[in-house]
C-alpha cells in the first residue's frame, strides 16, 4: 500500500490535532453515503486524540505544485462537459472546455484547457453568448475579480 498522509482536525475544521498515515482501506463503498471506511494511525504524542472521539480527516492523495486554480463559480456544466467563459484581449467572451481535477470549497483545480494568464468570468455567465462583449472589473469586495456583460 502507498503511504497516504492523513491529517486529523478538531470539530472547527482548522485546528490540527495530529498527522498520521492510512493503514487500511475498505474496498466496499457504502451506497447510502458514497463513502468508504479507512483506518489510520497517528503518533498522538500530544495526546490530542482520544478513543471514541470523532474527528474530521483529510487525506493527501496527490500533490500538485504550481497547479492552476480558478474560483469554482467560473466552472459551468454543459451537455458536452465542463467549461469556462474566457475573456480574450478584445474583451469578448468565448466558451472553453476544461477538465477539472478537483473542487475544494470555492476553488477548482484545472487539469487542462486553460492557461494561467487567461481571465475567466465568475458571475453573469447565464447572459453570455459566444462573442459577447464583457467588461472586466478588477477588484471587488471580497478580493475577487469578475467579468460583466455589457450591452
Amino acid at each position: 500500500m502507498i503511504d497516504l498522509p492523513v491529517t486529523a482536525y478538531a470539530q472547527d475544521g482548522t485546528t490540527v490535532l495530529d498527522r498520521g498515515k492510512v493503514e487500511v482501506v475498505n474496498n466496499v463503498v457504502d451506497p447510502a453515503t458514497g463513502t468508504i471506511k479507512l483506518k489510520a494511525t497517528f503518533p498522538n504524542a500530544r495526546n490530542k486524540l482520544w478513543p471514541g472521539d470523532f474527528v474530521d480527516c483529510k487525506i493527501a492523495v496527490e500533490s500538485r505544485h504550481e497547479g492552476l486554480t480558478v474560483p469554482s463559480a467560473a466552472i459551468q456544466h454543459g451537455p458536452k462537459g465542463d467549461f469556462v467563459w474566457v475573456v480574450n484581449p478584445e474583451s469578448l467572451a468565448q466558451p472553453r472546455p476544461v477538465h477539472i481535477k478537483q473542487v475544494l470549497s470555492d476553488i477548482a483545480l484545472v487539469d487542462r484547457g486553460l492557461q494561467a494568464d487567461e481571465t475567466v468570468v465568475t458571475e453573469g455567465q447565464y447572459y453570455l453568448r459566444t462573442g459577447s462583449r464583457v467588461e472586466v472589473v478588477p477588484e471587488l469586495p471580497g478580493g475577487r475579480s469578475e467579468a460583466l456583460t455589457s450591452e
